[in-house]
């Protein structure tokens, strides 16, 4: 079993986690995003939402470092992560999966698993080249590790199987154990419900709930309102690389702008 001291990290809980301040994107000409501040707290469940193209995934790329910013700034517990690369974003505790999975077809569930610890502290080169006995100790204690992952998400009864085998909605669920494995404090998810049926979704917003329980905070992209709505704390709502609306599910729900967004024209008529 997994339990919360395992991914658990010294993070101030009055403090923010994740603070993006005055965001910008631009590709040529066009914004994708523009002037985005939003803050995420320890441990909290946060939905990011907004129409096709409202740049949504725009704004994950530039806070996990695959795009960089044209403006503003990143910070994350405490830190200046603006522009920094994506592995050095990851090894201070920041994760993510992708709108498009990314993993490795090839290799097998548990070494996909495997793969998402190769920049924790505890497992860098250096550990690779101790000598044999403690290699193989510190390599057995990760597969253990990764075990443990794989059956907290549930499907380690594929751990032999290779990644390109899995049914789509046991694919989320390997991303989401890979990420895991890294010890995050936060953990993006970018459209996690893409895909899924409704019994597939329904056990999504489960695991995401026990991912929380373990301390972990969620700032997740999604177009399944119900499914946001029920799990967020927190929604930042964007429309065209700007932020139209923040707050709790019921206030963004029936902020005029946010209907304008999703529904067009004018909310009063």
């Amino acid at each position: 079993m997994v339990n919360q001291s395992e991914v658990a990290h010294s993070v101030d809980p009055s403090e923010s986690l994740l603070k993006v301040e005055d965001l910008s994107l631009s590709f040529g000409g066009v914004k994708a995003v523009s002037e985005v501040s939003f803050e995420v707290m320890p441990g909290s469940l946060n939905g990011l939402i907004g129409p096709n193209g409202a740049g949504k995934t725009s704004l994950f790329n530039c806070i996990t470092g695959f795009y960089s910013p044209t403006g503003g700034r990143v910070l994350f517990r405490g830190k200046n992560i603006t522009r920094r690369r994506p592995h050095y974003i990851a090894q201070l505790g920041l994760r993510r999966t992708f709108q498009n999975l990314r993993l490795f077809p090839g290799l097998s569930v548990i070494e996909n698993v495997l793969v998402g610890a190769h920049n924790r502290a505890d497992a860098n080169i250096l550990r690779v080249l101790l000598p044999s006995r403690k290699r193989r100790e510190s390599e057995s204690e990760l597969v253990r590790e990764a075990y443990k992952w794989l059956e907290f998400v549930g499907i380690e009864k594929y751990d032999s199987s290779s990644a390109r085998d899995l049914p789509y909605g046991i694919q989320k669920r390997l991303e989401i154990a890979r990420a895991l494995i890294a010890n995050p404090t936060l953990l993006l998810l970018d459209e996690p419900a893409a895909g899924l049926n409704t019994f597939e979704r329904k056990e999504l917003l489960d695991l995401i709930r026990q991912v929380n329980g373990l301390g972990v905070a969620v700032l997740m992209i999604e177009h399944d309102m119900d499914l946001v709505m029920a799990l967020s704390e927190q929604v930042v709502v964007l429309d065209y690389g700007r932020k139209i609306a923040a707050g709790s599910p019921e206030h963004v729900q029936n902020d005029p702008n946010v209907i304008r967004a999703y529904l067009g024209g004018s909310d009063d008529e």
